[in-house]
């Protein structure tokens, strides 16, 4: 998910990064989505092979994103299948031991910090706010930038304006070599 940039280090102030869990309806109680269950008291990563995590040489750790858009862009498909969750975007706060990568970081120690809610999901969603003592707002998606359609279009008016461009040079070239043909035409008569 994300190469690393720095080699695992303790943060003296918490990072607030992005992430994804699924919420179970009954109770609020947030799941990663490989089921692990997040104690309201805050996670702690654990790891089969290292005592220490998260360890530079694998990939435990609690992964959270750097950016709402990267994690967007990466996983929105998962915020309409009811079949898997309902998932809820959120905060987290991450303290510990952090290995920063690229996209995001992984941590020892992690808590949400803010959920954020969609219409379709607002009463599950607030029993897990109000579980985890955490904030709650609207889910506002980032400005992706243009959809694939807009992008499509703007290529194929843009080819339009290239070729009408081209026929324009060509028809300049042609004319100007008709006038120097002419030109010495003349001379050699």
């Amino acid at each position: 998910m994300f190469q690393n940039q720095n080699p695992r280090r303790p943060v003296a102030e918490p990072i607030t990064a992005y992430r994804f869990w699924v919420v179970r309806a009954e109770d609020g109680m947030l799941f990663s989505h490989n089921s692990a269950p997040w104690p309201v008291t805050g996670i702690q990563a654990t790891c089969t092979v290292h005592v220490q995590t998260p360890a530079n040489d694998h990939t435990c750790g609690i992964y959270a994103a750097k950016e709402l858009t990267w994690l967007y862009q990466h996983y929105k498909w998962m915020l309409g299948t009811p079949d898997l969750g309902p998932y809820v975007i959120g905060k987290v706060r991450l303290w510990g031991h952090v290995i920063v990568a690229t996209d995001g970081y992984r941590a020892e120690w992690a808590e949400p910090y803010l959920l954020y809610y969609t219409k379709q999901y607002y009463d599950k969603i607030r029993k897990a706010a109000l579980l985890y003592s955490t904030l709650l707002e609207p889910l506002a998606p980032p400005d992706l930038g243009p959809s694939e359609e807009e992008l499509r279009r703007a290529r194929a008016e843009a080819m339009r304006e290239r070729r009408a461009e081209t026929r324009a040079l060509n028809a300049a070239i042609i004319a100007e070599l008709q006038r120097r043909r002419q030109a010495r035409a003349k001379e050699t008569d």
